[in-house]
């Protein structure tokens, strides 16, 4: 790739069971003839050689998966786009959970995405773990649309 004068970004990688070894790779590309470039690349890729893992192993052949994955336009997270709602905890709790509304809701207003913490008997606890939780999800979604 440097050769041709494409520019890489280890995005992710995945280790393998054996130590050295890589299940996955994500790469960004960049560069001015990278269309040619991807179009011998593409598709499955033959990699013949003596693995140096299981030497006495008589496979050489071995197959490597490359594929191309549509560039996602990264949400930007605002806290002006999520709601808050007060309610009341439940379980246990005694007196302060049947007469404060300490538990939080937070709403993600663009994707309708809401989380519950309930945890805390303080409401700003409540608020501040609601938030951590929904850019958690948030992220996790992100991830499951690569």
């Amino acid at each position: 790739a440097t050769q041709a004068g494409i520019d890489y970004t280890i995005l992710s990688r995945e280790e393998g069971d054996a130590n050295l070894t890589v299940k996955s790779v994500t790469l960004q590309l960049k560069g001015k003839e990278l269309a040619p470039f991807l179009k011998t690349w593409l598709g499955t890729v033959c990699w013949v050689g003596k693995s140096t893992f299981r030497k006495f192993h008589q496979r050489s052949n071995w197959y490597i998966g490359v594929f191309q994955l549509d560039q996602l336009q990264r949400q930007s997270f605002s806290e002006r786009d999520v709601q808050f709602q007060t309610t009341r905890s439940q379980g246990n709790g005694g007196q302060n959970v049947n007469k404060v509304n300490s538990a939080v809701r937070a709403t993600h207003l663009p994707t309708g995405i809401s989380v519950l913490a309930q945890d805390s008997r303080s409401q700003l606890d409540n608020k501040k773990l609601a938030l951590a939780r929904l850019k958690e999800k948030l992220a996790e979604i992100e991830l499951q649309q690569l």
